[in-house]
């Protein structure tokens, strides 16, 4: 069974085999070399910074690892949110390849909602939809997650998005520290 940690550091691994289309910011790689270059916490939010070891650049994330399924049958999704001075937010929505989000919502308490439309694995949103996912965390403050899994298991999964307005602001200072230091 793996620590907290290794728990941690096997998310990084398995995030790092993920290659995102984001310009500006590389591209995540299954590098050797890679290297956590920091970490903070904000809420349930986690903001890590990878030193991606084939280029040498620093690209940041701020995310939250949502379990749905607990043991035995783990399963759970992964929202990123990437930023850049120059093009913004980028977001990557990971979750399990049983689990489809075509057909998924989220709700806030609000009542309001973001649907994903046609959505692949991962769920990668640019630009006016980044930007409109981002909006829609920001002026909530809990969240449900409506989907289904591949034998159509029908979930609806609470979360607390506290923490996730101090996150972003964590994200753009701390990829803005490693943008001037590259």
């Amino acid at each position: 069974m793996l620590s907290k940690s290794g728990k941690c550091l096997f998310c990084i691994v398995i995030a790092s085999s993920l290659m995102l289309p984001f310009e500006g910011a590389g591209a995540r790689s299954t590098h050797p070399d890679n290297k956590v270059a920091d970490f903070e916490r904000s809420g349930a939010w986690e903001i890590w910074c990878i030193k991606l070891g084939d280029t040498g650049e620093t690209i940041c994330d701020l995310n939250l690892v949502i379990v749905y399924k607990p043991h035995p049958d783990f399963r759970a999704m992964i929202p990123r949110v990437y930023w850049s001075e120059a093009h913004g937010y980028f977001i990557e929505f990971e979750y399990e390849r049983q689990t489809g989000l075509s057909s998924a919502h989220l709700e806030a308490g609000s009542g309001e909602k973001f649907v994903f439309g046609d959505c692949d694995r991962p769920c990668l949103l640019g630009g006016r939809e980044a930007r409109a996912f981002v909006a829609f965390l920001e002026n909530s403050s809990t969240l449900k997650i409506h989907f289904s899994d591949y034998i159509f298991q029908d979930f609806s999964v609470d979360v607390d998005l506290d923490g996730f307005r101090e996150g972003l602001e964590l994200l753009k200072r701390m990829q803005a520290r490693f943008r001037r230091v590259q």
